[in-house]
């Protein structure tokens, strides 16, 4: 089945929710005019470059990205002549669910979020928004709020602080390091992290060791492994139930680690610090 590309913006069909789903593959000369919409929308980029502009200027937009367009604000979208834009995303048209408090806290500035975790994770929720649309049981509208939920506190959770990319390099670095001792679970790699702070890879590698003394790598292997430990010690939990909430999907990676960290295996660490009571 062809997919179907577009010349100018889809028209959003609501569900009783207030909730509406995109999926719009732009045609090589797609144009939108400026508009302003009654609804709040956020959007995904997946593929291909282009531009945001609302009346305080552009911002480059490329896949992957995320895209938030508060209710309101006069704005359009423009595509790169050889490289359209394939965007999927959500409109929330009055705020019943799942809230007004939290559609005001997370939509009520635009915002470009451009190859950082939180795209990887708004992405991931996009593709179950999607699937749970094809599936289209009875539960799936509840569900799709409640990932549309998920998204919401993300970006609240993830929201920067005005100027903060203003604010000098080394005070950034310090300011990701300590918010990494409560995220090093987050998935991720070392040049999501530099994207993430505006820092070429070179320049943030640098600069996370100039203030931590450890490689990015290092510094997160570490605090995943004393989390890891702390909860040998003072749960009940399974290996497996540790590794996954350190950030470790594979098991077998989890134990090699722990070994070379701490000397011994989970178990094994369990065992002597409970002798040690």
């Amino acid at each position: 089945m062809a997919i179907p590309v577009h010349s100018i913006p889809v028209r959003v069909t609501f569900k009783p929710s207030g909730l509406g789903l995109i999926e719009s593959h732009h045609d090589v000369g797609f144009f939108m005019e400026w508009r302003r919409d009654s609804f709040s929308k956020v959007l995904y980029i997946v593929n291909g470059k282009g531009a945001f502009h609302s009346d305080t200027g552009e911002t480059a937009l490329k896949a992957p990205s995320v895209c938030v367009i508060p209710a309101g604000m006069h704005h359009r979208i423009s595509d790169h002549r050889s490289h359209p834009l394939s965007v999927y995303g959500f409109c929330l048209q009055h705020p019943d669910f799942p809230g007004p408090q939290l559609v005001q806290a997370a939509l009520s500035e635009s915002r470009v979020e451009s190859k950082s975790p939180l795209t990887h994770r708004i992405g991931t929720a996009f593709r179950e928004l999607l699937i749970e649309e094809r599936l289209g049981q009875p539960e799936s509208s509840d569900w799709q709020l409640a990932i549309v939920s998920r998204i919401l506190v993300e970006l609240i959770r993830t929201r920067p602080e005005k100027g903060f990319l203003m604010v000098e390099s080394r005070a950034r670095i310090e300011a990701y390091a300590e918010a990494l001792k409560h995220s090093f679970w987050r998935e991720g790699d070392l040049d999501v992290a530099a994207g993430s702070l505006g820092m070429s890879r070179r320049r943030f590698t640098q600069l996370f060791r100039e203030v931590t003394g450890e490689s990015w790598l290092e510094h997160v292997t570490r605090l995943r492994l004393e989390h890891a430990a702390e909860l040998l010690e003072k749960t009940p939990l399974s290996a497996r139930s540790i590794a996954f909430e350190c950030g470790y999907a594979d098991l077998s990676h989890f134990y090699r680690l722990f070994n070379a960290v701490h000397g011994t295996s989970p178990g094994q660490f369990r065992r002597l610090r409970a002798s040690d009571r």
